[in-house]
């Protein structure tokens, strides 16, 4: 299982980050953001942000929604792909939909959304790598 800790998120050699408005992309920067990993059993886990936002959800769970950066803890259910460091994260409320990469991209920008894919061996673009970084 992931250990409670800080991480960078890395999918397809590129980093989990934010937007101006809180929506996650893939954007590689100075400095990367950093997520606390909050484990709370049954392979669930929050993912705490320095400023005290959590990696979540906003609007309905449907294909295409980004994940962002909200004001309360959010359950997600997550799941080893390598049995190392990559993972794969699902909502706790809808495990049919994975969190990955807009269009299979990597590049500066692409969107961070969910979409349906029901296979729990997550496809490249789903798969993140949980890097260990110092606490900011």
């Amino acid at each position: 299982p992931l250990a409670k800790g800080w991480y960078n998120l890395r999918a397809m050699n590129n980093y989990f980050n934010f937007d101006a408005k809180w929506g996650g992309e893939l954007r590689k920067k100075e400095v990367n953001t950093k997520f606390y990993v909050e484990t709370k059993g049954n392979s669930q886990v929050t993912l705490k942000i320095a400023n005290g936002k959590y990696l979540g959800i906003e609007n309905a769970i449907k294909n295409g929604v980004r994940v962002k950066a909200v004001d309360r803890p959010y359950l997600w259910n997550i799941y080893s792909e390598n049995n190392a460091d990559i993972y794969s994260l699902r909502p706790s409320t809808n495990t049919r939909m994975v969190v990955n990469a807009s269009e299979e991209k990597n590049s500066d920008g692409t969107h961070i959304i969910l979409w349906t894919y029901t296979d729990f061996n997550a496809p490249n673009n789903a798969e993140f790598r949980f890097i260990p970084v110092k606490q900011p």
